[in-house]
């Protein structure tokens, strides 16, 4: 099982230096026009988030993969009632019984380490929602 860890990690470190890859390459000055070409194209399409974990992952790395192609209406107050609401809206199949705790842990592991996609703006005390921001 530890193996099987380890090769998780790797694959989570490979999708998290490739995202960042991405991230500098869209705000290079010299890529802008054909970025701005790309917004333009996909602009009326709306995220949509797979019904079922993708490719069958189960667990917290499913919704982290879901959490990734979200779209937030506002990206500096994600929440995890906010990003429950959405998956749920869009019928997104749980493989946990505790789907707030999936969420909150997704959101955690999103915004930890090099790869981070996610900042803690405000954490949760005394009943009230931790606040992250989408970087």
């Amino acid at each position: 099982m530890n193996h099987f860890s380890e090769l998780v990690t790797q694959v989570d470190k490979r999708i998290a230096a490739k995202v960042q890859k991405l991230v500098e390459l869209l705000d290079d000055p010299d890529l802008q026009p054909y970025v701005a070409e790309f917004q333009h194209r996909f602009e009326s399409r709306k995220a949509s988030v797979s019904p079922i974990a993708p490719n069958g992952l189960k667990g917290t790395r499913g919704v982290r993969e879901a959490v990734r192609s979200l779209e937030f209406p506002d990206p500096n107050n994600v929440t995890v009632n906010g990003v429950l609401d959405t998956l749920s809206a869009a019928n997104f199949k749980f493989t946990s019984k505790d789907h707030a705790r999936s969420v909150r842990d997704a959101l955690y592991e999103l915004s930890e380490g090099e790869g981070a996609i996610f900042k803690l703006v405000k954490k949760g005390e005394a009943g009230k929602a931790s606040v992250y921001k989408r970087l």
